[in-house]
C-alpha cells in the first residue's frame, strides 16, 4: 500500500464526528479541517450536523508533522468534501509531498490510473485527477470532456 510501503501517513481530514460514526482507517491520523457537532434544529425538528472551519488545522498538522517534506496521503469520505481544501491549505503552507485520495478506498500504488487521485496543484489544470508533488507524471489520459 502507498501509505505503508512508501512511507506515507494516511491523514484523515474528516470531522471527528464522522470518524466516530463511520470508522477510521487503520494507522491513520485524524486532523479535521472542519469541526462538526450535532445540534437540534427546531425548524427541522431533528438533530442536524453543524460545521465550522477548524482555524487551527494547518497549525495542528505542523505540530504533528513539522517536516514539510512529510509524505501525507490526504483523504476524507469522498475525496472532495474536505480533502481538496486540506490539500490546498497544506500546499500553501509549504508541504511538498502531498497526495490526495479521491475516494475512501484502499490506497493504490502511484502508477495507478490518474482518475484515482486529485491534488491541490493540479485541480485547476487540464486534468483535475492527477496527484500533487510529482508522484505521478502529468495526466495524458483521455477524458470524456477532452
Amino acid at each position: 500500500m502507498l501509505y505503508s510501503e512508501d512511507g506515507y501517513v494516511y491523514l484523515d481530514v474528516r470531522p471527528e464526528i464522522e470518524v466516530q460514526e463511520v470508522g477510521r482507517v487503520k494507522n491513520s491520523v485524524n486532523i479535521p479541517i472542519q469541526n462538526a457537532t450535532r445540534k437540534y434544529d427546531p425548524e427541522q425538528k431533528k438533530k442536524v450536523v453543524q460545521r465550522t472551519p477548524n482555524d487551527g488545522f494547518v497549525a495542528a498538522v505542523k505540530k504533528r508533522f513539522p517536516d514539510t517534506g512529510a509524505k501525507l496521503l490526504v483523504a476524507c469520505s469522498d475525496g472532495r468534501k474536505y480533502s481538496m481544501d486540506a490539500l490546498m491549505a497544506l500546499d500553501e503552507a509549504g508541504y511538498t509531498n502531498l497526495t490526495g485520495l479521491k475516494a475512501r478506498a484502499a490506497p493504490v500504488h502511484p502508477n495507478a490510473d490518474c482518475a484515482l487521485f486529485q491534488s491541490a496543484r493540479d485541480v485547476r489544470g487540464p486534468c483535475p485527477d492527477v496527484t500533487a508533488s510529482g508522484l505521478l507524471p502529468p495526466c495524458t489520459a483521455r477524458h470524456p470532456r477532452d
